[in-house]
């Protein structure tokens, strides 16, 4: 029996460090890509904003989908904190993006970004997306691909 313990604290500690990793890797990200937007030289290349929301749903249904095996298979969901930090960096990107552009170009898409990095902020004490179900997850991506259709009619 203590050997039993021993292994599910042994596989808890890997989990964590692997986890504690992967959050670490989003924060540098997230200075990287700060720095190179607002540094002196600004060197920092354009980010196709189509390119950037076909990412953000792509991370969308990983979510979901580590939510479903998740629940099914009674597991942590510390994995889907990295992933729902990732979306948020990635809407983050987006909505600075979108910036550049004409703002009656971008007026009605801006509302529909803030509602996202909203929902999808990790940095709450309680972060929404930990307490969504499928549903709402489902949602927040229905959302999402509608924003997409917003963005392709006004950006071409």
């Amino acid at each position: 029996m203590n050997k039993k313990n021993s292994l599910q604290n042994h596989n808890e500690l890997q989990q964590f460090w692997g986890l504690s990793r992967l959050l670490m890797m989003g924060m540098v990200q997230r200075f990287n890509h700060n720095v190179r937007r607002y540094s002196s030289s600004n060197n920092a290349p354009e980010e196709n904003p189509a390119k950037l929301l076909s990412d953000i749903l792509y991370q969308t249904y990983v979510f979901r989908n580590s939510l479903a095996t998740i629940e099914q298979q009674s597991q942590s969901g510390g994995a889907l904190l990295v992933i729902g930090q990732k979306i948020h960096h990635l809407l983050y990107r987006l909505h600075h993006r979108l910036l550049d552009f004409d703002a009656d170009e971008i007026a009605a898409l801006i509302p529909e970004i803030d509602e996202q990095l909203s929902f999808w902020n990790p940095e709450l004490d309680s972060p929404e997306f930990l307490e969504a179900d499928q549903n709402t997850i489902e949602q927040s991506i229905n959302k999402l691909q509608e924003l997409r259709v917003q963005l392709n009619n006004q950006l071409n």
